[in-house]
Parts: structure tokens; C-alpha cells; sequence
């Protein structure tokens, strides 16, 4: 089985303490939550994306949470088969990288017409995951 390399799209996320829904990315206590618009993607391959931040929101580089959940742009029932595997690669300060996949269809590197966003929520507080590989 061949793999398929990501290609990699650049997505700003900026950092408000206003009213959920007034910005891309609130702060809550240790609790951060927003969007990522990744839009449509014909790339033939996974999508990498690199969400940044204006100000680094986070407290340490690996946050102990961050949960993505993909969902269509606009709030109408288009009726989209699509589905989408969504893996965080990477966490830092100032950014999350994650890997959009599409998984409805055997057809090889199929992308996608719809507006995608991603929804992100990440708790922060102040440490990182610890896990026991022992």
C-alpha cells in the first residue's frame, strides 16, 4: 500500500477574549476554543495544516487536550457524504499542525468542494500529557 504524503496549506487563527463566536479562537480560564477555515481542497492527497496564532496562547508547547472536529462551513444540509479523519501532528506555543484526510471513498487522494472548518478546543493548564509507557 502506497502512502500518501500531505501537502501542507497555512491557516491563521487569531486570539480574542471576547464573546464566543466574535473571534477565531476565545480563552476561557484554561480552556481555549475556536475555528480553523480550511476551505475546499482538490489537492489528490491528505491536507497538513498548520493552524497559527497571533499572540502563543498556549501555556506549554504540547497542551494536555486539543479535540478537532471537522464540520461544513456553511450551516445549510447540503447533504455531503463526506467524511474526514482529523490527527493533531504537532502542538507548540504559537501553533497546532494537523492532518485533514478524507475517508468516504476508496477513490485514491479524493478531495473535497465543500468550505471545511475545523473546530478546535484545547485545554491548557499549564501542563503537558504525561503518559506511562511502562
Amino acid at each position: 500500500m502506497e502512502i500518501l504524503e500531505a501537502e501542507e496549506r497555512e491557516v491563521r487563527i487569531e486570539l480574542s477574549s471576547g464573546p464566543a463566536g466574535s473571534a477565531d479562537l476565545v480563552r476561557s480560564g484554561m480552556f481555549l476554543y475556536g475555528n480553523a477555515w480550511v476551505g475546499p481542497w482538490m489537492g489528490g492527497r491528505p491536507l497538513a495544516v498548520k493552524a497559527t496564532f497571533a499572540d502563543s496562547p498556549f501555556k506549554v508547547p504540547s497542551p494536555r487536550v486539543v479535540l478537532l472536529q471537522p464540520r461544513q462551513f456553511d450551516n445549510n444540509d447540503f447533504r455531503y457524504p463526506d467524511q474526514f479523519a482529523v490527527m493533531v501532528n504537532e502542538t507548540a506555543e504559537s501553533y497546532i499542525r494537523f492532518t485533514v484526510t478524507r475517508i468516504d471513498t476508496f477513490q485514491r487522494g479524493a478531495g473535497w468542494g465543500q468550505n471545511l472548518m475545523v473546530d478546535v478546543f484545547v485545554v491548557d493548564d499549564g501542563t503537558a500529557p504525561t503518559v506511562d509507557m511502562g
